[in-house]
């Protein structure tokens, strides 16, 4: 095993709105007459405390401060990020990270986190041998690496402290069954009979983070949202397949959160997310492509699944409302979307469905905190739902706590906002219960770091309408 060790320069520790203003010049500064002057700023951590390659050849680091409070936090995606602000930020605060260098081509496609997560508990050895064993280790990341963390706290709860998965799902099949269900109502309603239009089995060879899904299915689809937007009949549609699909409203950063009071803005929302979900780094160009790739085939389906029961609550009265608007038959639709040809899993792929890697048991038996932002385009913030039922189904919901930014985009979290989650962990480990994790106080606290913005909400999850748990069953027989 190849390292490099480089000796890490001890520093004079600086509040996080030192390191703000070092890093990014655009923190606050106080009152130099009321408060004594602040210490001066260090150089931001430049080099990492040690790097190489574990036996596999997956490129490994970390970074331990010179001022380290023993807690190590581990993360899939350290090497690309450690030297951002939020890093550098809580580096200032004394937390040591380590990680490994994510790839999408072994195992193919990326998405099979197993072995990720025994990766990163090899950085982790590779922490306690040079270093010393951490006083606690906390599994955290976005995206990958949050699922990562998830299946840190399934498959080896006893490595770890704690976890925070950032901007996740709530498992593999749920996630791809909410996907299958937006893009099966929309060919049923709008181009049954367009074999250009697949709906599973796309993947071509090994995936990558380009654009690899079928370049005539993201024309095809792309040119349906397009056409079906120009008419209240096309817009109408567009939004049930959203509805029922349970998809977020807001999806562009440029626009104002949409009034849910108004239909018309809602599905204008719809429309945005829509787009995003058959655009490069949606369906057909990424996510599909990825997860057949790492399973080997579709692990979807909505076999047996009844569409009507799937629209409920207040997306329903929006849907109806456009119906009205548009002079269109809300049944008759839902009626030719249940009649159309059912998808089940590939027997093939069906081990995905069973691996605790990417399907949750919600047996938590270490603390789990999660943040999203609700207005997610690559994971849809109403798919952690699975989660959250996952651990009230095994009675573990005390070990869990959720919060959510009102923000658009894939993991756009402010320095402030991973502070505040770190900080509130930490509390949660040294206390043994849980602090208060209101957006008020969430707010508060991250204020505190003068560190960016600071945007926690109050938001409560929908049941999803399809979920599926570790467990669970499922059909099988591939398409029918």
């Amino acid at each position: 095993m190849e390292t490099r060790i480089l000796k890490v320069q001890r520093r004079t520790p600086l509040t996080v709105a030192v390191i703000c203003a070092a890093l990014l010049a655009s923190c606050g500064g106080g009152d130099g007459d009321a408060e004594p002057p602040a210490a001066a700023a260090p150089a931001p951590i430049t080099e990492l405390s040690q790097s190489g390659k574990l036996s596999d050849g997956t490129e490994y680091g970390f970074i331990i401060p010179p001022n380290w409070n023993g807690t190590l936090l581990l993360d899939l995606d350290f090497l690309m990020s450690w030297k951002g602000g939020n890093y550098q930020a809580l580096f200032a605060q004394g937390y040591g990270a380590a990680g490994v260098m994510r790839n999408y081509t072994d195992p193919v496609g990326g998405q099979y986190i197993r072995p990720w997560v025994e990766r990163n508990l090899q950085a982790a050895d590779l922490v306690a041998a040079k270093v010393g064993k951490p006083k606690r280790t906390i599994a955290w990341g976005n995206s990958r690496g949050g699922h990562v963390a998830e299946a840190t706290a399934e498959l080896y709860p006893q490595r770890i402290d704690a976890a925070i998965p950032k901007c996740v799902y709530g498992g593999a099949a749920t996630i791809m069954n909410q996907d299958l269900d937006v893009n099966f109502a929309l060919k049923m309603l709008l181009a049954p009979g367009d074999s250009t239009l697949p709906l599973v089995n796309i993947s071509k060879g090994p995936a990558t983070p380009t654009a690899i899904g079928l370049a005539p299915a993201l024309t095809g689809w792309n040119q349906l949202l397009a056409q079906a937007s120009v008419t209240p009949q096309g817009r109408a549609r567009l939004a049930l397949a959203a509805a029922i699909g349970q998809l977020p409203d807001w999806a562009d950063a440029s626009k104002s959160r949409p009034n849910p009071n108004d239909p018309q803005s809602v599905a204008a929302g719809w429309l945005d997310y829509l787009k995003v979900r058959v655009g490069g780094g949606g369906t057909y160009s990424f996510m599909r492509p990825v997860y057949e790739t790492s399973a080997g085939g579709n692990f979807s389906w909505n076999v047996g699944v009844d569409y009507r029961q799937l629209l409920t609550g207040h997306r329903k009265d929006v849907v109806q409302a456009l119906y009205k608007q548009a002079e269109l038959d809300l049944d008759k639709d839902i009626d030719t979307i249940n009649a159309g040809p059912r998808v089940a899993p590939d027997t093939a792929a069906s081990w995905f469905l069973r691996d605790p890697s990417v399907n949750y048991s919600g047996n938590l038996t270490v603390p789990m905190l999660t943040m999203m932002t609700i207005g997610d385009t690559l994971l849809p913030v109403t798919g952690i739902w699975a989660l959250q039922e996952a651990a009230r189904n095994a009675g573990k919901s005390n070990m869990l706590r959720m919060t959510f930014t009102e923000a658009v985009g894939h993991c756009t979290f402010s320095i402030a906002e991973d502070l505040a989650l770190v900080e509130t962990m930490k509390r949660r480990l040294d206390s043994g219960s849980w602090d208060d994790t209101s957006p008020a106080h969430m707010n508060a606290l991250a204020k505190s770091y003068d560190a960016g913005d600071t945007r926690f909400i109050d938001y409560q999850l929908e049941p999803l309408g399809r979920i599926h748990l570790l467990g669970d069953p499922y059909p099988t027989g591939g398409l029918r």
